[in-house]
């Protein structure tokens, strides 16, 4: 991966700017807060350089001799600090307005950017208004958790989630070559619960370490704190059978409505996240009629069934964090889908 870098000289006097006008930095026309205000600079829109980084991805570090590093994906820029001059994959391109330092920040033209993130932008000129235009879902959601640590309250707050591991301490679940069903779940629960927080999400765990709960102690909370969702998060096994594999996700199919979202809603949201995120084989979705927790839970529920401990590769990437992280992050994509449902129809 070749560099973005940005060159800020140590010597160099701040610009004193006596013709800067605020402007509003939107993403598909909602708001993105940032650490300070984007100004027009020579008839462009410049950005603090960090935030901007954050949300595509790109990888800063501001070292002891004044050099800020971006690392991404094929390009490599310089940009001197209020030089009229880039240098772009060793070729100088001429700017109409260069880097600056102001309040403290580092600040780039978004246009310039924006061609090197591969996104378009639009210029409101009446309202003077510049929104950026996104596609990619987890860059938008990226752009939520931002804006969020800038000041925004996250839009999903107040939300509140029952993550369900199942099993625990004298229920190990299914067992197979050393390896409890039990700590698998607890695992994949707790990155959920991590990822969720970050979006301001009330998250409530149906147990936190390795005991025994009740079923009806697991919907009993789901019913008392009023959750939005309940998730169980499980490991499947099928004995005689060790090729079978795939992630499928089971929900009761019933009447139950909340803010625009079913049982089978939901599930079909964690499905098609958890299969994109993890790379597993989709078995699809199951309605099952005869579990616990899916008849007992007064909120959309669906219960995960990652993969099958009985096939010999499924049961290696269970037991890998990389892999438990990666649907973890499947659970939360699926999760956040449904609330946005829940908050249209709010």
């Amino acid at each position: 991966m070749k560099k973005i870098i940005l060159l800020t000289l140590f010597f160099a006097l701040i610009l004193c700017i006596s013709t800067v006008n605020a402007v509003e930095v939107k993403v598909n026309f909602g708001t993105l807060s940032l650490p300070t205000t984007p100004i027009i600079h020579n008839d462009r829109t410049l950005v603090p350089l960090r935030p901007l980084a954050e949300i595509f991805g790109a990888e800063v570090d501001w070292n002891s001799s004044g050099i800020v590093t971006i690392d991404y994906k094929d390009n490599e820029i310089i940009l001197p600090i209020n030089a009229k001059q880039a240098i772009v994959n060793n070729k100088i391109i001429e700017l109409d307005s260069g880097a600056i330092l102001y309040n403290g920040y580092t600040m780039v033209p978004l246009k310039f950017l924006s061609d090197y993130f591969d996104v378009e932008v639009e210029w409101y000129d009446e309202d003077r208004i510049v929104n950026i235009l996104i596609e990619d879902e987890k860059i938008i959601k990226k752009v939520e958790e931002v804006s969020r640590s800038y000041g925004r309250s996250s839009i999903y707050k107040g939300y509140k989630v029952v993550i369900d591991a199942g099993h625990g301490g004298n229920e190990t679940g299914a067992y197979y070559n050393g390896i409890a069903e039990k700590n698998i779940n607890i695992s994949i629960a707790k990155y959920v619960e991590e990822l969720l927080k970050k979006y301001d999400i009330a998250v409530y765990m149906t147990r936190k370490n390795d005991v025994t709960t009740t079923l009806a102690a697991r919907t009993d909370l789901a019913n008392k704190v009023k959750a939005d969702l309940f998730v169980s998060i499980h490991s499947n096994a099928i004995v005689g059978k060790p090729n079978i594999k795939g992630t499928e996700l089971l929900y009761k199919d019933n009447y139950l409505l909340k803010k625009g979202v079913t049982n089978k809603i939901l599930a079909n949201n964690l499905q098609k996240s958890v299969v994109k995120s993890a790379g597993t084989f989709d078995k699809g979705l199951i309605n099952r009629t005869n579990l616990f927790v899916l008849n007992h839970a007064n909120m959309p529920a669906a219960l995960v069934e990652v993969g099958y401990m009985t096939n010999e590769t499924e049961l290696k990437k269970l037991n890998s964090d990389s892999f438990r992280k990666k649907v973890a992050e499947g659970i939360v994509d699926g999760i956040l889908k449904t609330l946005d449902i829940m908050i249209d129809n709010e």
